[in-house]
């Protein structure tokens, strides 16, 4: 990552590259959600040409790009679509692959908005996959995916408050879709082994014991009665939340974070 405060373009205020180096504080969760290298744009000033000040790598598939593309700079005829993303302000997706080294790719370009304002384009990149049905739980992360780079397009992600990248959820931990009623539309194996660690561990607690507070001493090691069942050496967190509210209307996500 590079430091975006740095002037390449005079509108892009410290308001705005302090958006953008939040976007990059948690946009592991979009490039795991959506199997894809993410790649971030601004505009150079007097030119027009594009520079690369971000780049991610998902954990749930394999890299594009095992170089490091940080600080290139590349022409709108390179990649059109960050042009067009910028220039429209709306996202674009390529209706066919695009050959990058002679692999198959899908590229989606999406505006990055703060304030109503049009301050980056970002590149959501994955390998063109065979046709096949898709799964339960690969629709459910493409539509967290998808509900996120929308908020991303009108400013209302990341977050105004501050963001901890070391406590950024995973979303192998467990990814929970709620409707727009709060209802459960789907939870993944991770998120429901949480939740039903949880419940177990609530338990066993005593009222007023609370979660995180010193074990009873029936659980301690050498105690009369340490269950046998439930290993304790397991984090009593395992089972905490981080909620995200999707743009009106959509769905809504939950995840699990250890």
């Amino acid at each position: 990552m590079t430091d975006v405060a740095r002037p390449l373009r005079p509108r892009l205020s410290a308001e705005a590259a302090e958006h953008l180096h939040r976007l990059m504080a948690g946009w592991q969760l979009i490039a795991d959600l959506a199997f894809a290298d993410l790649l971030l744009f601004l505009a150079v000033d007097d030119s027009a040409g594009f520079r690369i000040v971000g780049q991610l790598r998902p954990y749930t598939a394999r890299t594009l790009y095992p170089a490091d593309l940080v600080g290139e700079v590349v022409a709108p005829t390179w990649h059109p679509y960050a042009e067009r993303a910028w220039r429209e302000g709306r996202r674009l997706a390529s209706p066919e692959p695009i050959f990058i080294d002679a692999e198959a790719v899908r590229v989606e370009t999406v505006p990055v908005r703060h304030r109503g304002e049009v301050v980056a384009v970002l590149s959501v990149e994955s390998p063109e996959t065979p046709a096949r049905p898709t799964g339960r739980l690969e629709a459910a992360y493409l539509g967290a995916a998808d509900a996120l780079l929308e908020m991303v397009a009108a400013g209302t992600f990341p977050f105004g408050e501050a963001h901890d990248p070391t406590a950024s959820p995973r979303v192998g931990d467990g990814l929970v879709v709620l409707d727009a009623s709060g209802r459960v539309e789907f939870a993944s194996p991770n998120a429901t082994s949480a939740f039903q660690d949880g419940h177990a561990l609530r338990e066993r607690v005593p009222e007023g014991q609370g979660v995180g507070a010193h074990p009873p001493r029936r659980w301690r090691a050498g105690g009369p009665s340490k269950p046998r069942s439930r290993p304790t050496a397991r984090s009593p967190t395992s089972a905490s939340c981080r909620c995200c509210a999707a743009p009106a209307g959509g769905a809504r996500w939950r995840w699990s974070a250890r």
